[in-house]
């Protein structure tokens, strides 16, 4: 049975209506105890980032993700931000809509070829996987959910019309349309014009004359991306390694298995109704290859709790080949068990990953909700606070919220923050406060007493080595070298004293461990960069010094130091001088 209802055009409404309902209902079931939580991660600087011009959002070189263009995002925040303000619940309810969208999207789309029920058990695939949970906790992640919107209807555009551009060029303006909006939400979107390639139909030249435009508008929204960006842009230290890219290609595949079914070998079963027709395998290749293509240059990790959106991508095509496989199958009974060896792994799998997932988030959120918190409590106004031990609510979090409350709210925030290693090697910070607080899930502890007991251990359980730090210049092009004679985990330590702030701020960030890193985007050609000894700093009356020099206006300051994941860690590296020419952001 290929359809739960007749054909009469009430009764299509109808099925549709079921269904949608049916997947709302689903979603807010799987994600109802997660829309809660505070806003994660980068999600306050989206938010500030939404509150710009048009002009900027589209023109300006100054996202708040440099090297980046996603001006899509910053489009779908505004709504929220002009109808909601500072409230993360329907923000969430917001993301979980586009991810209920998408779902029903590819459940129309795989109608046209299977049955309904296999149609709409891949629709709630999408639903309950990992990296769609993700997508809905972290609001941010919007920048996933609407380009894949926009490409499935792109791609159910044309795969039912077939338009070609001297014939149909409503249809190709609209897909068009579709497309751009696609490639201003991410860059892994971009690969849109060659999945629409592989599914057209005829010789190589036929195939080209149909989708010539889409690939017209990529070259000119690449252009325009350089314009904007000034550059490439990209990822700091993504490698681009053709023998780890394609060895990724093909690891992808088993990697995407193991997230939703907890086993590699079950894309197996997935990919087993294909071999009746070989044929099929190779357009299934190159599908994966074209949409994945940009992806695969961050997927070589398998992933974690922040790396599980790059697989989002992959959980769709994973849906679309349950979908497509079951329509391979003519037997009734065989289509069902088909369906159930496939759903039940992944439910009993995904229950299991995503509670945990849940769990995390559920202490991140707590943290960031009272960090926020106290970024508006009068107690805390001469107060330092140790930066909270998560990888979620670091610097730029608290940066970024102090700037949304400015924003938004028109309010100022109070406490200042700095990380506990500088606290504890430099103790004459502490002169300028009247206390030292420390925040955790459950409460904002007053430490002060007990400061001083744990910076000695800290202090303490340093080694007596210090990491090799250089740095290296060639041309316009300047890098730092760095080599960890202990450990392999890098944390950096970054003093910022902007132009139109009289405090500095200071921040931690962890990076993975590379012997030389590309900064020329942050030592700007008419700055200078040099390298002094970490004993020339110090920290007196208020301000930082390099020898017996007040650091003046935009400059910054970075030291680095590595640990073994055990808590031991090193000294810290000399220090990085970048005195700069305009006011800058270390995001």
């Amino acid at each position: 049975m290929r359809s739960l209802f007749s054909s009469h055009p009430a009764n299509v409404l109808l099925e549709k209506c079921v269904v949608l309902g049916a997947l709302c209902v689903i979603a807010l079931a799987y994600s109802f105890d997660v829309l809660r939580f505070w806003f994660l991660y980068d999600d306050p600087a989206a938010i500030v980032y939404s509150t710009k011009s048009l002009k900027d959002i589209f023109f300006a070189n100054d996202v708040y993700v440099p090297g980046f263009y996603a001006p899509l995002l910053a489009l779908a925040f505004k709504p929220d931000v002009l109808f909601f303000g500072f409230h993360p619940l329907p923000y969430r309810i917001h993301n979980l809509i586009v991810l209920v969208l998408i779902a029903f999207v590819v459940y129309q789309i795989l109608g046209h070829y299977t049955d309904k029920i296999s149609s709409l058990f891949s629709a709630i695939v999408i639903l309950c996987a990992t990296p769609s949970l993700i997508c809905v906790i972290w609001i941010t992640l919007r920048q996933y959910l609407y380009p894949m919107l926009f490409s499935l209807m792109a791609i159910s555009l044309y795969i039912t019309h077939r338009p070609h551009p001297k014939q149909n060029k409503f249809a190709v303006l609209l897909i068009l349309v579709l497309s751009e909006f696609s490639f201003m939400g991410k860059e892994q979107f971009v690969t849109l014009p060659f999945v629409l390639l592989v599914l057209s139909e005829g010789n190589f030249r036929n195939r080209l004359s149909s989708t010539y435009p889409y690939f017209l508008l990529l070259v000119l929204h690449l252009l325009l991306r350089w314009y904007v960006l000034g550059g490439v842009g990209g990822y700091v230290g993504v490698t681009y390694d053709p023998v780890v890219y394609l060895k990724t290609v093909f690891q992808s595949i088993g990697t995407a298995s193991e997230i939703l079914f907890g086993s590699q070998w079950l894309v197996a079963v997935l990919l087993l109704p294909f071999l009746l027709r070989p044929e099929t395998l190779v357009r299934l290749a190159l599908l994966w290859t074209a949409t994945l293509a940009v992806s695969f240059l961050v997927m070589s990790v398998y992933p974690s709790a922040d790396t599980y959106r790059y697989w989002f991508i992959a959980v769709v095509l994973f849906s679309f080949l349950m979908g497509f496989g079951s329509a391979l199958i003519d037997n009734a009974l065989l289509r069902g068990s088909y369906i159930l060896i496939i759903v039940i792994p992944f439910l009993i799998h995904g229950s299991k990953v995503n509670g945990g997932i849940k769990e995390l988030f559920q202490r991140e959120s707590l943290i960031a909700s009272r960090t926020s918190q106290s970024l508006l409590d009068h107690t805390y106004r001469n107060a330092v606070v140790i930066l909270p031990d998560s990888p979620y609510t670091h610097t730029g979090y608290i940066y970024s919220m102090q700037r949304a409350y400015r924003t938004i709210l028109g309010v100022e925030a109070f406490p200042a923050f700095y990380p506990l290693e500088l606290l504890a090697l430099y103790p004459d910070i502490l002169r300028d406060f009247d206390g030292v607080y420390e925040i955790t899930p459950h409460a904002v502890l007053n430490i002060t007493g007990s400061f001083k007991e744990r910076s000695n251990l800290f202090v303490g359980a340093l080694t007596d080595q210090k990491p090799e730090f250089g740095l290296l210049q060639s041309g316009d092009e300047f890098a730092v070298s760095l080599k960890c004679t202990f450990g392999r985990s890098v944390t950096s330590l970054i003093i910022e004293q902007e132009q139109f702030t009289d405090s500095p701020r200071v921040s931690r960030h962890m990076f993975p461990y590379l012997e030389r890193l590309n900064l020329s985007r942050i030592i700007k050609k008419h700055g200078n960069a040099a390298l002094v000894p970490i004993k020339e700093l110090s920290y007196r009356q208020k301000a930082w010094y390099v020898g017996r020099e007040r650091i003046p206006k935009a400059t910054l300051l970075i030291t680095v130091f590595c640990g073994d994941g055990s808590g031991r860690h090193t000294q810290l590296s000399d220090v990085l001088y970048i005195p700069l020419a305009k006011r800058f952001h270390i995001p």
